[in-house]
C-alpha cells in the first residue's frame, strides 16, 4: 500500500489506534520504525470506511508480524519495511479447523487412554488377584465435589471415542467446520453459508454411519483395525503443514504436530499394548 499523509476521504486514525501504533512502533528497531510507523497509519486511513472493527483486525494482524518485521529489519541492508502479509482467511480456517478438528480429539485420547491407563497402572489391576477396580468410571472423581469435572469428562470421553470410530471423528470435523463457519470474522455471508452446509453435510454423513464400524481387518479385539480416518486425516495434516503457504512458523509447527500424532495413535492401536489399553477404555 502506498503511504502518505494525504489521502482522498480518508480520516485519522482514532486516539486509541494512535496509541496501539506507537506501542508496536518502539518494538522495532530505531532505524526501521518510523517508516514502518508510517506505512500502519497510512493502511488505517485507507480502512477508515471499513470500520473501526476493520482497522483493529488490522493492528492485530500487525502485532502478529511483529517477529518476521524485526526479524526482516535486522537483514543488512534493509533500510525500508516490507508488506507481510498476514495469514489468509482460506489458511486460518484450515488450521483451525486441523487443530480443533483432530488436535484436540488427540489430547483427549492421550489425556483419557495411556495417561490414565499408565498412571492408575492397569495392567497390575487387571490381574486376576489385584482385587482393585479396574471399570474407567471408577477411576475418574466425578461424584460428590467434583461433579464439576463432569463436562471434562464428557468432552475427554467423546475426543477419544472420536480416535476410535470413524463416524464419531468425521461427525467431530463436520461440528468444527459448521461452528468455525458460521462464526469465522472477516468472512462474507457466501462463505460462511458455504463451510455450514459443508459441516451440515460432514455431520449427516457421519449420522448415517451411526453404530456402524469401519475396520480394515478383523483380529482377537472387535477394535482392531478401526480409526483408519485417524490416520488419514492425520496425513492430510500433515501434507497441509508441509505445503501450506500464509501461516505462522507455530500453527505450521502444531500442524504437523497434530498429523504425526494422529497416524501414531493410529499405529499404536493396532500393536498389542494399545489393543488393550483401548479394550480396556471400552470396556
Amino acid at each position: 500500500m502506498v503511504t502518505g499523509p494525504d489521502r482522498p476521504g480518508g480520516g485519522n486514525p482514532a486516539r486509541a489506534e494512535r496509541a496501539m501504533i506507537a506501542v508496536l512502533s518502539r518494538l522495532l528497531p530505531a532505524g526501521f520504525r518510523d517508516r514502518q510507523r508510517a506505512e500502519w497509519t497510512g493502511d488505517l486511513v485507507e480502512l477508515s470506511a471499513a470500520g473501526a472493527r476493520a482497522r483493529w483486525r488490522y493492528l492485530f494482524a500487525a502485532a502478529w508480524t511483529l517477529p518476521a518485521l524485526r526479524a526482516h529489519a535486522g537483514k543488512p541492508g534493509v533500510d525500508r519495511p516490507t508488506t507481510i502479509v498476514p495469514p489468509s482467511l482460506t489458511a486460518t480456517l484450515l488450521v483451525q479447523k486441523i487443530l480443533v478438528g483432530l488436535g484436540l480429539p488427540v489430547v483427549c485420547w492421550l489425556i483419557a487412554v495411556p495417561f490414565r491407563y499408565f498412571l492408575l497402572d492397569i495392567p497390575a489391576r487387571l490381574a486376576p488377584d489385584s482385587g482393585m477396580p479396574f471399570d474407567p468410571k471408577d477411576l475418574w472423581p466425578i461424584d460428590g465435589p467434583f461433579i464439576f469435572l463432569m463436562p471434562l469428562w464428557v468432552v475427554l470421553s467423546f475426543g477419544a471415542w472420536a480416535l476410535i470410530f470413524d463416524w464419531m471423528l468425521v461427525g467431530w470435523l463436520g461440528v468444527t467446520a459448521l461452528l468455525l463457519g458460521l462464526t469465522q470474522r472477516g468472512a462474507g455471508w457466501r462463505s460462511r453459508a458455504t463451510s455450514g452446509l459443508i459441516g451440515a453435510a460432514v455431520v449427516a454423513i457421519a449420522l448415517q454411519g451411526l453404530g456402524v464400524r469401519i475396520g480394515l481387518g478383523s483380529g482377537s479385539s472387535p477394535y482392531q483395525g478401526m480409526g483408519l480416518a485417524t490416520a488419514v486425516l492425520g496425513g492430510v495434516a500433515i501434507i497441509a503443514g508441509v505445503s501450506m503457504r500464509g501461516i505462522s512458523r507455530r500453527s505450521r509447527v502444531l500442524v504437523l504436530l497434530t498429523g504425526l500424532a494422529a497416524v501414531t495413535i493410529y499405529f499404536w492401536n493396532q500393536t498389542p499394548m494399545g489393543i488393550d489399553m483401548i479394550t480396556w477404555y471400552m470396556d
